[in-house]
């Protein structure tokens, strides 16, 4: 598998991306550009899931819009907040295992476990972000 230039991930630094990784980078752009809001990334364990919602969230960021990335295992939390964070990226969170102090429904990125939000929901006891 060839990966692609550094050129169009547009982060030097970062491994280049690879071609699936790009085509599914180049689907979800189109498909904003179409209108749509809501999407689910799916792919194999070790794939660059990371790296594609990465890529997404600073395209998102830098376009003025908010990012909501919701994950249904609390480690996957630690894993994204790390990733999102060390490329200069604001991000709150949502997960109940998580301290409160990183919680700031304010950042462009929110990182939210689907338990929590749910809970939070059916609770009424709002707290909940707005994405774009």
């Amino acid at each position: 598998m060839e990966a692609v230039d550094e050129a169009v991930s547009g982060h030097s630094g970062l491994n280049p991306l690879w071609p699936h990784q790009a085509k599914a980078i180049e689907m979800v752009k189109e498909a904003i550009g179409s209108g749509w809001r809501k999407f689910c990334l799916a792919s194999p364990t070790g794939s660059g899931k990371s790296r594609i919602i990465l890529e997404l969230a600073q395209a998102e960021v830098s376009a003025g819009r908010r990012v909501a990335v919701y994950v249904n295992r609390i480690t996957l939390v630690g894993q994204l907040l790390q990733t999102l964070r060390s490329s200069g990226l604001r991000v709150g969170t949502m997960a109940s295992s998580f301290d409160r102090v990183e919680e700031d429904l304010d950042a462009p990125v929110q990182l939210c476990m689907q338990q929590t939000v749910g809970s939070r929901i059916s609770s009424g006891r709002g707290g909940v972000h707005h994405s774009d």
